[in-house]
């Protein structure tokens, strides 16, 4: 694996140091389901809706479609279909090359992929509780990983506040098969998200405390609601510093933002990620749901 690794070019090694934040190799699990997730930063988790899929609380199950694709640096691609419970995602890092001193001995294809199942629950006083399991697969060269992870998390909306609160413990699971002998934690991690809504304006907060290497990210998010088929988010993280090295536009990198706009039963997203230097992310979510309006 070692020498595989060596060889994967500059711009993806930045990517995976400054996506991903944590040390894991399972890239596809801490990556953003859809377009909502990414310019948000994950930091409206607590928010009730179609697109929350960090905290399986605050996911609405319905009859609905959803299609993302997100386009990373270094041509790295990521997909999502979901519909109703189950989502599937797939990371393709394009052909890499096995390179020494010049010389190509081959080239091959690497990708990770995500299947997961929802499933939430809501009881009186606007009280909800999810829970997601699923599996992964991960190929690099003749190398592949797959494992078992779940996510919990519990959801409660203060009506008369217009505060929304949730807990969740992400990426719980446990590694079948790892690349090598070493074993490398899954991502897991600790999330406490909340939100306020004030007329047409939301503030968002996700404190992450990562389990494996004890550090804590913080995120703040904000959404303006033009109006019911129009909405505006930007986000920041306290990651910010640490994307970035010595550079002028330092207060930018961490920075996401997106816009949302619903057509009859669609709603479409699109958004972008400042991965510092590294680059950018972006893409589009396009949600259907089917039989009636969106609320």
């Amino acid at each position: 694996m070692k020498k595989i690794m060596i060889k994967l070019n500059k711009n993806i090694l930045l990517f995976l140091c400054n996506i991903i934040i944590c040390q894991s190799q399972y890239q596809i699990i801490n990556l953003p389901d859809n377009l909502f997730q990414l310019s948000s930063n994950t930091g409206l988790s607590a928010l009730i809706d179609y697109n929350s899929t960090s905290n399986p609380a605050s996911l609405i199950i319905g009859n609905n479609q959803s299609y993302s694709f997100i386009n990373y640096p270094s041509d790295i691609k990521f997909a999502n279909f979901s519909i109703q419970n189950f989502s599937i995602s797939i990371l393709n890092y394009g052909i890499l090359q096995d390179e020494l001193d010049n010389t190509i001995n081959k080239k091959f294809n690497a990708g990770d992929y995500l299947l997961k199942y929802y499933y939430n629950k809501e009881f009186e006083n606007n009280l909800r509780v999810g829970v997601t399991v699923g599996g992964y697969y991960s190929q690099i060269y003749t190398y592949k990983s797959f494992g078992i992870i779940s996510s919990i998390g519990i959801n409660k909306f203060f009506q008369k506040k217009n505060f929304g609160l949730g807990f969740s413990i992400e990426n719980l699971g446990t590694i079948l098969r790892s690349y090598t002998n070493s074993n490398v934690p899954l991502p897991s991690r600790y999330s406490l998200n909340l939100y306020y809504k004030y007329q047409k304006i939301i503030l968002g907060y996700n404190l992450l405390y990562y389990i494996d290497d004890y550090h804590i990210q913080q995120i703040y998010s904000f959404q303006f609601n033009i109006n019911k088929n129009l909405f505006l988010q930007i986000s920041n993280t306290s990651y910010q510093n640490t994307l970035s090295v010595n550079d002028d536009y330092k207060y930018l990198y961490g920075f996401s933002g997106g816009i949302g706009f619903r057509v009859k039963n669609n709603l479409i997203i699109i958004g972008f990620k400042n991965l510092g230097k590294a680059g950018s992310a972006f893409g589009i979510t396009i949600n259907r749901l089917l039989n009636k309006d969106f609320k």
